[in-house]
């Protein structure tokens, strides 16, 4: 395969892709809605990705990515408040972009019908959203620097401060990016709240 029909096969795949997510609908999206979005025959989406369920697949997937964006670099910071607050601050801000809506929007679509495996997919999004907040947690437990002795309840209590009602509000299609407030101030006051429940001494607030 020569480099510029290579090219060619990843704008398809591309274009393929875009218009899925677009359309996604439940455990076997149309490839013909899709085809005809993306301006391609129903052959080249076999093509590319076999058949609806890895068509499917392939949406999760650039969702999973998406969702998990936010949350991947950990900011390293002089103490455990300012670390918190910019981790905060950094989520607060790609969660507003147009890519983290348009992701909250179309994996509730194309989650399979299935429970369990819904379940699982959920589990593994919310994990890979997680581990580097609790791991960061951990270690300021172990160093004394933060009470408590479980770094999962304490991000999960962490992330409710800061980030739920944002995500609530953008799964329910109430959040209109006309109404973003400072996300600076916010994710400092979200490190305040959470420094009094789990700080140790009055010196980190």
């Amino acid at each position: 395969m020569s480099r510029q029909s290579g090219a060619i096969d990843r704008d398809k795949q591309k274009a393929i892709l875009e218009a899925a997510i677009d359309v996604a609908g439940g455990a076997r999206p149309s490839l013909a809605a899709v085809a005809s979005r993306a301006r391609v025959s129903r052959q080249t989406v076999y093509n590319q990705f076999g058949d609806a369920q890895g068509l499917r697949r392939a949406v999760l997937n650039w969702c999973e990515a998406a969702l998990r964006e936010p949350f991947e670099n950990f900011p390293a910071q002089s103490d455990t408040r300012t670390t918190l607050a910019a981790y905060a601050e950094s989520a607060l801000r790609h969660m507003r972009t147009a890519r983290y809506q348009r992701a909250i929007r179309a994996v509730g679509r194309v989650l399979p019908d299935d429970k369990t495996l819904a379940n699982a997919i959920c589990a593994e999004i919310s994990e890979a959203c997680t581990s580097s907040l609790r791991d960061f947690l951990e270690r300021e437990m172990r160093a004394g620097r933060l009470e408590g002795a479980d770094p999962d309840e304490a991000a999960a209590e962490f992330r409710a401060m800061t980030l739920t009602r944002t995500q609530l509000r953008m799964l329910a299609g109430l959040f209109d990016a006309a109404e973003i407030g400072d996300a600076s101030k916010e994710a400092r006051t979200a490190a305040d709240r959470f420094l009094r429940l789990y700080g140790c001494g009055r010196e980190e607030t």
